[in-house]
């Protein structure tokens, strides 16, 4: 059982963004050096000068999902677990009973089964084309605002492709098309992995196991990392999908893994991602990469320099 209270630490709520900033790339980088036990404070653009032209940058195209849905009562969309069949969270939850229907406009559900709360949806067309016209994008809990339509756009990736998050893979969000084109004329590979993001990303793990999250490697992904000399994973996301693999293989699966300190790193050479909440699952992962006592240090570091934190905050690169 993981005792959470270590991984806590003093942040005030001043510190948590609540607004993305309108340049993705001019955000504050944080730049450890694990083996120089070296700090620097620099931009997101200088990532361009870090890397390397022999790297492998692997990104998670995941694509958040308008996963609220208001009508008669308030559904989050978590995942779908067979064709139609979401696994939700209602509000008010009492209203949820079994076999209680719900109209949405153009598209209906009907709950089958309460624990974990299931619901089958019914729709006319395409499902993604239907959410999309009442969804509301899921900003995560620690913004205290109502989700704007900028939020349409800030809060995806430029890359995000393949529908199915609740929530953002953060540490892309930094990224423009310009940014990742300079990247490739400087020789840094690009590649992709898909993990669709769920709630247990801001939950704590109970079981010592993460809920379940989807996972597909392609082809080329498995290719490039069989020849990779340096990988730079971009997120927990990617880590959680590249480290359950014993090897790696173009593949689609679920997994669980919850990542802790002690845990080996078998791919990942390098990891950028954002400032991240305590005892939250990221910060922990985050722990295992770099040590607990340094990331603290590293936090304490970037507080007094005013960095932003969580998903519209700073990011960070470790090597």
């Amino acid at each position: 059982m993981t005792n959470f209270s270590k991984f806590t630490y003093c942040l005030p709520k001043e510190f948590i963004a609540q607004e993305p900033i309108s340049d993705r790339q001019r955000c504050k980088l944080l730049l450890f050096d694990r083996k120089k036990e070296d700090l620097s404070h620099l931009i997101f653009e200088d990532l361009k000068d870090i890397l390397q032209p022999s790297d492998l940058l692997i990104l998670n195209d995941t694509k958040v999902i308008p996963a609220r849905l208001i009508g008669q009562i308030e559904l989050l969309l978590l995942r779908e677990l067979e064709k139609d069949v979401w696994e939700i969270l209602a509000k008010p939850r009492k209203r949820a009973k079994l076999g209680a229907k719900f109209d949405f406009g153009n598209l209906s559900c009907e709950i089958v089964h309460l624990e974990p709360l299931m619901a089958r949806f019914e729709y006319s067309g395409n499902f993604y084309e239907r959410i999309k016209e009442i969804g509301i994008i899921p900003l995560p809990p620690y913004i205290k605002r109502k989700p704007e339509e900028k939020d349409k756009e800030f809060y995806q990736t430029i890359y995000a492709k393949n529908l199915g998050s609740i929530a953002a893979p953060t540490a892309g969000l930094h990224f423009t098309k310009e940014f990742l084109s300079e990247l490739e004329a400087r020789g840094v590979q690009i590649r992709f992995i898909t993990l669709h993001i769920g709630a247990g990303t801001f939950q704590k793990p109970g079981n010592g196991k993460m809920e379940k999250e989807y996972c597909e490697i392609p082809s080329q992904t498995a290719e490039a990392i069989k020849g990779k000399k340096r990988l730079v994973a971009c997120g927990t996301s990617v880590i959680r999908c590249l480290e359950r693999q014993e090897k790696i293989i173009s593949s689609s699966f679920w997994t669980d893994i919850f990542i802790t300190p002690g845990h080996r790193f078998k791919w990942i050479d390098c990891f950028l991602t954002n400032l991240h909440l305590p005892e939250s699952p990221p910060f922990i992962m985050t722990s295992a990469f770099v040590g607990l006592a340094r990331l603290k240090w590293l936090y304490e570091e970037a507080k007094a320099k005013g960095y932003r934190f969580a998903s519209y905050g700073d990011a960070m690169f470790i090597v």
